[in-house]
């Protein structure tokens, strides 16, 4: 569990044993500033990834990894055909976080090692939706992150 007692605040023990923190974290609401309609999920992420490098410091110099959450709406049938497929909309908080190992991921002379992961949810983290840490904590750490000097 994040923020557990026996761990340090904003820490995660990863189920290969590596225990990593949450350096950074960002949160926008995933439809902020759409002013008609609604962009593809394709769009949203697209996006997400856009702002990334400017709005985490660790964004650009870490690897991304995407927990996408897409979800079909029915439409109302009074105001949509029977043969419109459902729209697709992603939950409401698109999140982020820089996540950082003291142990480096494959380079023993490095400092640490950093990954930035990204994924949408229903509310406001913390807490972090259950199925998001339950992906994190199965991390291959030393396959995805990336290492880096001080």
């Amino acid at each position: 569990m994040i923020n557990s007692a026996s761990r340090s605040a904003g820490t995660i023990l990863l189920n290969s044993g590596i225990e990593v923190s949450f350096e950074e974290i960002w949160q926008i609401r995933t439809y902020a500033g759409v002013l008609v309609g609604r962009p593809t999920p394709e769009q949203v992420i697209e996006t997400a990834l856009a702002l990334l490098p400017a709005k985490i410091s660790g964004g650009s110099e870490s690897a991304v990894v995407l927990f996408n959450a897409v979800r079909s709406v029915p439409r109302s049938p009074s105001r949509s055909p029977s043969n419109i497929k459902p729209t697709k909309k992603m939950p409401c908080i698109t999140c982020a976080a820089v996540l950082c190992g003291p142990p480096p991921a494959r380079n023993k002379d490095a400092d640490y090692s950093v990954l930035t992961v990204l994924w949408f949810q229903n509310e406001w983290a913390f807490p972090i939706a259950k199925n998001v840490e339950n992906r994190i904590r199965r991390l291959d750490w030393p396959r995805l992150a990336k290492d880096a000097q001080i």
